[in-house]
């Protein structure tokens, strides 16, 4: 062999190291940056989704609604993310819907009097959890299981909910005494919780100062506005309570709002902001579609209550409404 021919061996040697070396390279960053992507999308899942969700059946002698709510996105959560959990609390045997859920029984009291203890033994039992946040929704309502992680980043970016008394719903902002609509419920951090809780063991067990109001009224009233007293801070546009009208649900089924008038008013919020959303009908559209609707209404579509019944509007140009 010439000098030459060995040289063009050697070089031609080289060059297939050089490039197993460099696809081997590759291969390992690539799988590193792979678990490092793993990882990082492992923890964002554990930090957004520590929520505890307390389906409260409100509907007692019609189990079609609490069933329908639990199929529909209630089992999603812990099944499909980890640090979760949804439990449906109720005062009759559902054991054949969900096995661990949470019975609680009355000897007397109000049928809102006794929501307001079913919402009470869902709490009790979140704070056994280490979970950070506390939902409290009925049995006619959509949580959008996708959108709840976005907003929990969104809430934590701002509040510590171990520090922090955070407060959310649709606040129904009557001069005389706020509210939360308790068709859609509310959100409450850790640390609203645990202060909720110490109010409330003030009194003896099972008795509560209503006065015969809603307990969404009573609530907010009793306890609420000593745990958060900046009533505006309960706002948010990721929920919506108002039940919704046939002509809305004709509109978000077809999704043509070539016909849907202008807003004229504030709205509640944009459809693709809704995160927790009351049906408030037999149809239980907003349960069964509410993904479809979240997920497919063009952001100018929002969401109004003129008169206790929301309908849909388009090209809203005027104050934002609430925040998430």
């Amino acid at each position: 062999m010439d000098q030459e021919t060995h040289f063009k061996v050697g070089f031609d040697y080289f060059l297939v190291i050089f490039i197993l070396f460099g696809a081997f390279f590759n291969w390992k960053y690539d799988i590193t940056r792979s678990r490092d992507d793993y990882d990082l999308h492992l923890q964002a899942e554990i930090s957004c989704c520590s929520l505890y969700i307390s389906l409260i059946q409100i509907s007692w002698y019609n189990s079609t609604r609490i069933r329908t709510s639990y199929h529909s996105w209630c089992k999603m959560f812990g099944s499909n993310y980890g640090l979760s959990e949804c439990k449906i609390v109720s005062t009759k045997d559902l054991s054949h819907i969900q096995p661990d859920f949470i019975r609680e029984t009355f000897s007397k009291g109000s049928r809102f009097y006794k929501y307001s203890f079913l919402m009470l033994a869902g709490i009790r039992d979140f704070l056994k959890t280490p979970l950070l946040w506390y939902l409290r929704t009925t049995d006619d309502a959509y949580v959008d299981y996708n959108g709840i992680n976005q907003y929990l980043h969104y809430l934590e970016s701002r509040y510590d909910p171990l520090k922090y008394p955070v407060i959310k719903g649709h606040l129904i902002n009557y001069p005389y005494e706020p509210y939360l609509h308790g068709g859609s419920g509310w959100l409450m951090s850790r640390y609203a919780a645990q202060k909720f809780i110490e109010l409330v063991d003030q009194y003896p067990d099972k008795t509560l100062p209503f006065d015969n109001r809603a307990d969404d009224i009573a609530l907010p009233s009793l306890f609420f506005k000593k745990i958060n007293p900046n009533i505006s801070d309960w706002a948010s546009g990721a929920f919506n309570g108002s039940p919704i009208s046939p002509e809305a649900i004709s509109f978000l089924n077809s999704q043509n709002f070539t016909n849907v008038p202008t807003c004229d008013g504030m709205p509640i919020g944009a459809v693709n902001q809704f995160v927790v959303w009351h049906a408030g009908d037999r149809s239980m559209s907003v349960v069964v579609n509410g993904e479809k609707y979240i997920r497919t209404t063009p952001s100018n579509i929002f969401v109004m209550c003129p008169k206790h019944v929301s309908i849909v509007c388009k090209n809203w140009s005027g104050r934002q409404p609430p925040e998430w």
